[in-house]
Order: C-alpha cells, then sequence, then structure tokens
C-alpha cells in the first residue's frame, strides 16, 4: 500500500473515503520534490483554488520518498566542513549506537593529522565527542529546547503503528517514530497547521480488510505537535523574526504555505529546495508570482519532469516547476 491509499474520515459512521485527486496530487508534489533535491535544488510552485491541508500533503510526499533515503546519501566532507563552520554552542543532535544524545558545537582539533568536531554532549560530565569527517553524518543541526542536562533514557514509543503499516510499504514503523530525520520545514499560520495536522481523521485500508485510523502527524512527525524526540517536520510561523529561524541542511525541503512566509523567508533558505503553495484568494498572493518569475528568469537551471507533476485542468492548479543548478 502506499499514500494513494490513504483515506480520510468523513463520517465516523460511515466507511472512509479515499482522498480526492487533487490531494494525492499535492503528496506527489512533495514526493517529486524531495527525489529532485539530491541532484539539484528543486523549485515548484503551485496556485490553489484554495491552500486548505495542502502543506501536510505535501509534507507526507516528502516524509514518504525519504525513509528509502539514509545517511549515506550525505557527503561527509561537505557536511564535516558546514558544521565547522557553525558558531560554537550551535546545538545538535548526535547518533552514537543507536543512541540520540543531545549536544552543542564545541569547535574541531585535529588528532595524529586527522580532523575532528568536537561535540558536548549531554552527559552529568558533559562529556566531549571526537567525531572524524567520515563520522560526522551522525550529527545534525537539531535546536532542542533547554540547556545541556543529565542523559535521560527514553523508549521508543510507535503510535498507531498499522496506520504506518498500510501508507509506508517498505518502512519499518519502529525506526520512522524513533529516530529523528529532519525532511520538511514547513513556513505558514502555526493555529492553522497545528489543527489540520492534529484534527483531521485519516485512515488505512489493513491487510485484514479493516482501517487504521491515523493523521497528518502520524505521517510527518512534526517536532511542535509531539512530546516525543524523533521528528520528521519542523513548523516555523511566518510571523517569525529571522533570529528565530532554524538552521537547517540543504537537503530539506521547505514549504512555504503562504504568499507572506515566501516573501519574508524565500532568501534564507535559497540553498532549499522549496514548495510554494499561493492560495489565490490572499492579497499577497501577486506580489509573490512577480517574485517567483524573477526568480525563474534569473536562475541557471534544467528543466523538472513536468510529466511528473502534470495536474489535470479541473484541479484548478497552476504549476511552475523547475531545477536550479547547483554552483
Amino acid at each position: 500500500m502506499a499514500l494513494s491509499d490513504l483515506c480520510v474520515v468523513m463520517d465516523e459512521d460511515a466507511l472512509p473515503r479515499p482522498i480526492p485527486e487533487w490531494a494525492l496530487f499535492l503528496t506527489r508534489i512533495g514526493f517529486q520534490t524531495a527525489k529532485h533535491a539530491p541532484g539539484g535544488r528543486a523549485v515548484v510552485a503551485a496556485a490553489l483554488p484554495t491552500r486548505a491541508c495542502a502543506a501536510a500533503l505535501v509534507a507526507s510526499g516528502v516524509t514518504h520518498f525519504s525513509p528509502g533515503m539514509s545517511r549515506e546519501d550525505i557527503d561527509p566532507q561537505e557536511h564535516f566542513l558546514r558544521l565547522s563552520r557553525k558558531p560554537l554552542g550551535t546545538k545538535v543532535m548526535l547518533t552514537d549506537r543507536n543512541r540520540r544524545l543531545k549536544g552543542v558545537l564545541d569547535g574541531t582539533e585535529r588528532l595524529r593529522e586527522e580532523d575532528f568536531l568536537r561535540v558536548l554532549i549531554n552527559t552529568g560530565d558533559r562529556a566531549t565527542y571526537f567525531t572524524s569527517v567520515a563520522l560526522s553524518k551522525n550529527i545534525e543541526l537539531f535546536d532542542w529546547e533547554g540547556e545541556l542536562r543529565p542523559r535521560e533514557s527514553r523508549r521508543a514509543i510507535v503510535r498507531r503503528q498499522g496506520f504506518i503499516d498500510a501508507i509506508f510499504e517498505e518502512t519499518d514503523p519502529a525506526e520512522f517514530v524513533s529516530k529523528t530525520r529532519l525532511d520538511a520545514l514547513i513556513v505558514g499560520r502555526l493555529s492553522v497547521l497545528r489543527k489540520e495536522i492534529l484534527e483531521i481523521p485519516l485512515a488505512a485500508k489493513s491487510p485484514n480488510g479493516g482501517f487504521s485510523r491515523g493523521s497528518f502527524q502520524d505521517l510527518i512527525r512534526t517536532r511542535q505537535l509531539q512530546s516525543l524526540n524523533a521528528f520528521r517536520t519542523e513548523l516555523v510561523s511566518e510571523f517569525s523574526t529571522a533570529d528565530q529561524l532554524p538552521d537547517i541542511e540543504p537537503r530539506v525541503v521547505v514549504i512555504f504555505d503562504s504568499a507572506r512566509a515566501f516573501l519574508k523567508f524565500s532568501d534564507r533558505y535559497r540553498a532549499n529546495s522549496w514548495v510554494v503553495l499561493l492560495d489565490r484568494t490572499n492579497p499577497a498572493y501577486q506580489d509573490a508570482v512577480e517574485s517567483l518569475n524573477h526568480k525563474y528568469i534569473n536562475a541557471q537551471r534544467d528543466d523538472f519532469p513536468v510529466d511528473t507533476l502534470k495536474a489535470p485542468d479541473i484541479f484548478g492548479i497552476e504549476l511552475m516547476a523547475y531545477v536550479e543548478k547547483l554552483p
């Protein structure tokens, strides 16, 4: 089964219905954008009749693609260099033998003619981990809350495993819900996104013929909306200031859920792939379209395989898609 098997619960007393074709198309946008991100900076902009649930659907497509990726896709030399340029005290998460440890960057050190990153970890004595270039892929930027503190024991909790099993065909549910890999950053109105991600009831057909219940949160695992440490998506308010924006890896797909969000923060995430969702009724819609047209004209670009993102005219969706060549 796959996202095409996703259903929405319209009535508690009736069988769940398959999500409409336009919603499935939005998941394909997320999937294709994530798929092309490693080979170039993909830019997809969609003018929509309404933005309802659009960001959650796109993010579901992004996370649906990403389980097939691994840390092996990261270039360790580039990743090490990128981390070494971050300020001292930058918060990170380090994976060590299947443990997830909060820490902060503490500079670099050369030992035995080899460069290492120093990471202060949240043990009682604030132990220092020395991480080589090859193992730097086990460090990821993660703006965790609070300060360094004694290590906490944690249990992996698998929520709605049947629902995840039904949607993610070749994914280990325990790994999906217990290991962090930031795949998507959504910029928009937090109150609206929170309601859509948590409260819209979804379902997927189980092998036994019944239905497993879930929500968008089960599919995209938003950091701000769960108490667990492992997440796949992060939310940023479109009313944030520049200093409140998180630093993210270039491979993370940024989903702008409004014209305002795109106009305000697109330059900050210039190295990332974008999905720009524009509601035609938004007052800033035309300004965003003009900005996108300007960026398109000035980009060194390759054609995006548009056939993979072809929307029937009846959807009322207009699309711009291209892959910008990396320098």
